[in-house]
């Protein structure tokens, strides 16, 4: 069989949606598929990451540069939201491609393919290959009409139009409208599938006009549980060099400046935890531990930090979670995040908001605590929780962790599953 997988850019940057994408492509090259990554923007070393010139005029590396200048403009200058994307404008035919590369696909997969491939370049793929197109949400870009997140907005589920995210330009017709529109049009003639990674996601896409009649499926995002997996926690905070004696709280985001990852909740819930340490008599030392690109962030409240920087490898992730006794998620709106399924399967409890992948994997006293969604009191609440359990508690959770993250997150089971799909489309077509 042979796949080809479509995303803006091969791995970096972009959060977890680009190396997410490269480690699908990775595993199902190990399962013995036949797999090629097209990308605008070609970073690795891989020769099976193809990106073929689509301009006669420009490199494909200077258009992703224009891209990402644009968005930056319409942020900057416009008061256009950072989660709001112009579709791509541009112009290549998917026959002159699928020629350049010389791979005829049986199934072709996109992921985040913003400033790269429009919804009218995925018509024209599916109608030049005949392949079945699986759209994998990296984020809620594929159901708007430009919103990758949209907080509280029910556009989606009507017709856009008057988008909160476009500041002053908003209207009756405004962008958000007319992508919506276009992009309408070419997905109802297009043979295409809604992938979601999480159930929380799967509802909002049913809901949605575009998708609500197209097929959906949930395949969870897959790791290598080899590398995330438990380990001796005392040995992994001696390689870090990090206290023994100390409990120790993780988060990590590559962007704690933005709004959606919930740094401003988490401080108010480390304020909330330091009353009730102090209410409680709590006695034991507790570290909050930062993975960021950003310095020390501000904390109002009265415990030890320490920021060790952007992790570069999924090794140097993995050792963190080793190391901790909880990985908290504070994040309000997220298609994952990808890193409660890392905590899960390294066998470290959770504590996150009820959205994303944590209505999947966050289970109270299970695997973790579910707080409402954007209620700091509660997040604090169960942080405090997981700390004052016992040792036999604590062990039991994170066996239960480990367990739950092999059965839906190993990469193995992600990649059979999209085998097993692509299989029973390909078979449909003949």
């Amino acid at each position: 069989m042979k796949i080809l997988h479509i995303a803006t850019q091969d791995i970096s940057g972009g959060g977890g949606s680009f190396n997410a994408s490269y480690r699908l492509h990775q595993g199902m090259k190990s399962f013995g598929i036949d797999s090629k990554l097209l990308v605008l923007n070609k970073l690795s070393n891989d020769t099976n990451v193809l990106s073929p010139r689509v301009s006669p005029y420009l490199p494909n590396k200077v258009l992703y540069f224009i891209f990402k200048a644009k968005h930056f403009i319409n942020t900057k200058f416009f008061n256009r939201s950072p989660y709001f994307y112009t579709d791509s404008k541009l112009k290549f035919s998917a026959r002159k491609i699928l020629n350049e590369i010389s791979f005829m696909p049986d199934v072709i997969i996109a992921h985040w393919i913003s400033g790269f491939i429009n919804t009218n370049h995925l018509y024209d793929l599916n109608k030049n290959s005949k392949a079945p197109i699986l759209w994998y949400f990296l984020d809620n870009a594929p159901f708007t009409g430009g919103c990758h997140y949209f907080s509280d907005c029910k556009g989606y589920e009507n017709k856009c139009g008057n988008c909160p995210q476009l500041g002053k330009k908003r209207d009756n017709n405004d962008i958000s409208k007319i992508q919506f529109r276009k992009k309408s049009l070419a997905l109802t003639k297009t043979n295409i599938t809604a992938l979601t990674a999480s159930s929380w996601q799967l509802e909002k896409i049913n809901k949605s006009t575009i998708f609500k009649n197209k097929r959906s499926e949930l395949i969870h995002l897959g790791i290598d549980t080899k590398i995330f997996c438990p380990d001796n926690r005392d040995i992994s905070r001696q390689t870090l060099n990090l206290p023994v004696d100390t409990r120790i709280i993780f988060f990590g985001a590559i962007s704690i400046g933005e709004r959606r990852k919930g740094f401003d909740e988490l401080t108010k819930a480390l304020k909330i935890l330091d009353e009730m340490i102090k209410k409680h008599n709590f006695n034991q030392n507790i570290l909050i531990l930062i993975a960021s690109k950003k310095k020390q962030p501000k904390f109002n409240a009265n415990f030890n930090y320490k920021n060790i920087g952007y992790l570069k490898t999924e090794e140097e992730l993995a050792s963190v979670y080793k190391a901790s006794d909880i990985f908290v998620c504070p994040s309000i709106e997220d298609a994952g995040p990808m890193m409660i399924n890392e905590s899960i399967t390294c066998g470290t409890p959770v504590v996150s908001f009820n959205m994303g992948i944590a209505k999947d994997l966050v289970i109270n006293d299970f695997t973790g605590y579910r707080a409402k969604l954007g209620d700091s009191r509660d997040l604090a609440n169960g942080i405090f929780r997981l700390l004052t359990f016992n040792k036999r508690k604590i062990n039991n959770m994170r066996k239960n962790c480990r367990n739950l993250g092999l059965k839906y997150c190993d990469q193995n089971i992600q990649v059979k599953s999209f085998f097993n799909l692509c299989n029973l489309l390909t078979k449909s077509k003949h």
